[in-house]
């Protein structure tokens, strides 16, 4: 910690210039080379947007319980809930959409089974978006103007393209949808 009255180092200030531009990665993987350290580290986001997911919108904090098998139970649904969006971003593709928009999506979702076997996929649908225009000074405005396009239903549909599923799977026979679940689950292991 410098004070007031310490004269500035002038030295080491032109010794740390010439590392200006460069960017340095500590590691313990001494046996690794260049460019898999470099491919490992340009992944690093990835993992700390999955730990702020599993913070955050999955909830990983269990708050509520105490015993250990619960606890451990509560991280397992976390951390199935983290890979599960995980599959839906990597079966979309380039038509990727945010976790925060897929959870969305499934949080309207409803499945209903209905007497002779039946399912109703119900409830997909209801936030409608607003228009947007560029401003003086290029940015991104939204306007109060709604633009008629229900992302929530768009989304879906994009998940139900990204699985090869019906676009008409409101109503859709069991057989059916255990044999489209089976053809996603192929899909994804490709």
């Amino acid at each position: 910690m410098s004070t007031v009255n310490e004269p500035i180092d002038l030295e080491k200030i032109r010794t740390e210039e010439k590392y200006d531009g460069f960017f340095g990665i500590v590691t313990s993987e001494l046996d690794w080379g260049e460019r898999t350290i470099r491919q490992t580290y340009a992944q690093l986001w990835k993992i700390e947007q999955s730990f702020r997911i599993t913070k955050s919108d999955l909830s990983s904090r269990p708050v509520y319980v105490q015993l250990d098998s619960r606890i451990r139970a509560h991280f397992f649904i976390c951390h199935v809930s983290l890979l599960i969006l995980r599959l839906f971003e990597l079966a979309l593709g380039q038509e990727r959409i945010s976790s925060e928009r897929i959870q969305n999506v499934l949080r309207h979702c409803t499945l209903d089974e209905l007497t002779s076997g039946i399912l109703h996929l119900h409830g997909v649908g209801g936030k409608q978006s607003f228009t947007s225009h560029l401003d003086a000074a290029g940015s991104l405005v939204y306007t109060l103007t709604p633009s008629g396009h229900d992302e929530i239903y768009s989304d879906f549909t994009r998940i139900l393209a990204a699985f090869n599923l019906p676009l008409d799977f409101s109503y859709i026979r069991r057989e059916q949808f255990d044999k489209a679940v089976q053809n996603a689950t192929l899909a994804l292991q490709k």
